[in-house]
């Protein structure tokens, strides 16, 4: 019996470019995968979310999701919100996705920092972020989550990670967020 061996960065497929997707072409992708390659994080994150509306926001490119009648729909969005906008969203830039997913910052650090808005009720807040961690464990465990991730940092559409220290660097605590938080402790008459 022969052996054959594969050497999967000398294999062609490896070498070719991802095709050019859409934030919502990936967001399909994402729950469609999860579906197929982990039924119990599928069923964690339907649980979890429920009917809520969501609207996920990289860089200026919008899309509302949420599940309805046991499938996960995707539409595009206007970015610009009103402050009274009831629709739960995240907002971030693709460099902080990368960072993410390549592991450079954890979540609170990017909502620390001011690299991840999340802006809704705090409960859809609390969702949101849960959410995103079931996303990001089952992506750690399953082949077909990490394929599409490295089709995402790939994309040939789409810019390149700028590498860690210059992404780094341009992450600084918002000053104003001590502000508004000062402001809403005050609003809420709970400074004594």
């Amino acid at each position: 019996m022969d052996w054959v061996f594969l050497n999967m960065s000398n294999n062609a497929a490896s070498k070719s470019l991802p095709p050019c997707r859409s934030l919502q072409d990936y967001l399909v992708q994402l729950i469609s995968r999860l579906r197929e390659a982990d039924t119990d994080a599928y069923r964690a994150l339907r649980r979890l979310v429920g009917d809520r509306c969501a609207c996920i926001v990289v860089d200026r490119e919008a899309i509302l999701i949420q599940f309805r009648a046991g499938e996960f729909l995707a539409t595009g969005r206007n970015a610009d919100f009103t402050s009274d906008d009831p629709v739960a969203r995240g907002v971030t830039t693709r460099q902080t996705v990368l960072a993410l997913m390549n592991g450079y910052q954890d979540l609170s650090e990017a909502i620390h920092l001011g690299a991840l808005d999340m802006i809704g009720l705090a409960e859809d807040i609390v969702i949101m972020g849960q959410a995103i961690e079931i996303l990001m464990d089952a992506s750690a465990r399953t082949a077909a989550l990490q394929d599409l991730g490295n089709d995402y940092r790939r994309d040939p559409c789409l810019p390149p990670f700028n590498g860690v220290q210059t992404y780094l660097r341009q992450r600084r605590p918002r000053e104003r967020t001590a502000a508004r938080e000062y402001k809403l402790l005050k609003r809420l008459d709970l400074l004594k």
